[in-house]
């Protein structure tokens, strides 16, 4: 029995359809590259009955904003970012790193086990940025201060 992944099953679908042979064709085409891509089944069903049966032009596969938020990387990069700003110097000379400093080790403990469940699960541009931000807020926090 065929998967999502395969040709002839959206092909099954558009003959159990009733589809001409044209659009049996292009709905193999366009739901095994959809899944390819990225999509959900469901996902992949409304771009073949959209794009073949009805004829508008949808996108085959996620947006870039769906792909983003899918990527197992974005809490890496997200807590990396919050960890960089949390090491800016404020009116009286201190960071909220250093102010409460339990809190930074924690959100730093935290963005961590972000970095490596995006390594795991191979998201890794944006778990190595995220790496990045965190590296370079320590950096900040801990480097001597130069400019007193």
């Amino acid at each position: 029995m065929p998967t999502y992944h395969d040709r002839a099953y959206w092909e099954n679908f558009a003959r159990g359809a009733g589809w001409d042979a044209d659009q049996v064709r292009l709905a193999g085409d366009v739901g095994s590259l959809a899944i390819m891509r990225g999509m959900s089944p469901d996902e992949a069903l409304d771009v073949v009955v959209a794009r073949v049966h009805e004829g508008r032009a949808v996108r085959i596969g996620p947006s870039m904003w769906q792909q983003l938020r899918r990527n197992q990387g974005l809490p890496a990069l997200i807590g990396g970012v919050i960890a960089f700003l949390a090491v800016g110097i404020g009116r009286a000379g201190e960071s909220v790193a250093s102010t409460w400093s339990v809190m930074f080790v924690a959100l730093i403990t935290l963005e961590l086990f972000f970095i490596i469940g995006g390594l795991a699960k191979r998201a890794w541009k944006l778990s190595l940025i995220g790496l990045a931000a965190t590296a370079a807020a320590l950096g900040v926090l801990l480097a001597p201060q130069r400019f007193t």
